[in-house]
């Protein structure tokens, strides 16, 4: 009995070793594809234009812009994933990659199913300026917000995008943080004396007041 256990034991442990093996490969070649660990700079001219629809733009689900499988097993997703990123030649993978970005992340609950991350009685919502206002107001009840370091700032056409930072403090708890913030905004040029006025906003932050 105990050499048939040792067999067994044995087994197994080639097993592990080999599926280990095969995942340590996989992540190294990802490693390298993505230029992790070495010092090649990116190719600037290849650089992909991702600001025809800014983030947020859109009040559409995220799905509905995909070519995603709804259902389907995470760890083979991965997998799967994880080969069709480091390819060497081009081939289709649209599919598997958006596939597991789906179940991943937005099934996972990483991330929201709508491009809009302000909730709603029915989901995600676009507000007007006036609900802007409102929520805003209701947000000085119960924080101070002092405009901190300005990142970076990039803009095209009439959207710009501003990476900072804002110093909070908690009015109830009087707990303090330093939230970073990416924020897209759209301009509209008016005649004199209006001139130029924000028309649209959306922003990510690091840290929830909720």
């Amino acid at each position: 009995m105990s050499k048939i256990l040792k067999k067994v034991a044995l087994i197994i442990l080639i097993i592990v070793l080999v599926i280990g093996g095969a995942l340590a490969f996989l992540l190294s070649r990802m490693a390298d594809s993505m230029g992790v660990g070495n010092a090649e700079v990116a190719d600037y001219d290849k650089r992909i234009e991702i600001w025809e629809h800014p983030a947020g733009y859109s009040t559409d689900l995220k799905i509905d812009h995909m070519n995603a499988k709804t259902k389907g097993n995470v760890f083979l997703q991965q997998i799967l994933f994880a080969s069709a990123i480091v390819n060497e030649t081009y081939k289709d993978e649209e599919r598997t990659i958006d596939t597991f970005t789906y179940l991943y992340e937005i099934e996972g609950g990483y991330e929201k199913e709508t491009y809009y991350n302000i909730p709603g009685p029915h989901g995600q919502v676009r507000l007007t300026l006036q609900q802007y206002k409102d929520a805003m107001g209701q947000l000085f009840q119960h924080f101070t917000m002092e405009l901190g370091a300005f990142e970076n700032l990039i803009t095209k056409g009439d959207w710009c995008a501003i990476r900072y930072t804002v110093k909070i403090r908690n009015l109830d708890t009087g707990d303090e943080i330093l939230q970073n913030t990416m924020e897209f905004v759209k301009f509209k040029k008016n005649p004199d004396p209006i001139g130029v006025r924000v028309v649209e906003g959306w922003a990510l932050s690091d840290i929830s007041l909720a």
